[in-house]
């Protein structure tokens, strides 16, 4: 009831335009893959993530090891009072094993 009555004061105002985009957003965002109320697929990402977290979390003293963003490729300018990092190797190194992950899961 509360929608109607907000319509029908800024049916004529350039806000309605902005509010009711912002509420077929809301209405479908709240659309699981399905159809039905919910967000199965934002769950199951946000569950992957933690587990993803929680895995990165266990082994952190061996990641710590590993030579990314040492190596060789990555622009280090080190001068007093100046310190720039560019990892162009590790980001594209990240860039390759994240699109064979993301290849591998479509299949």
């Amino acid at each position: 009831m509360d929608h109607v009555l907000l319509e029908t004061k800024v049916r004529n105002t350039w806000t309605s335009q902005i509010l009711f985009s912002c509420k077929a957003v809301l209405v479908n965002f709240r659309r699981g893959d399905d159809g039905k109320k919910g967000l199965p697929a934002v769950q199951k990402i946000l569950i992957i993530l933690g587990i993803l977290m929680l895995v990165i979390g266990i082994l952190w003293p061996w990641v710590a090891k590993l030579p990314i963003g040492r190596l060789p490729g990555d622009i280090i300018i080190d001068k007093p009072g100046l310190k720039v990092y560019i990892p162009i190797t590790t980001m594209i190194l990240v860039s390759v094993i994240v699109s064979v992950i993301l290849w591998l899961l479509r299949k």
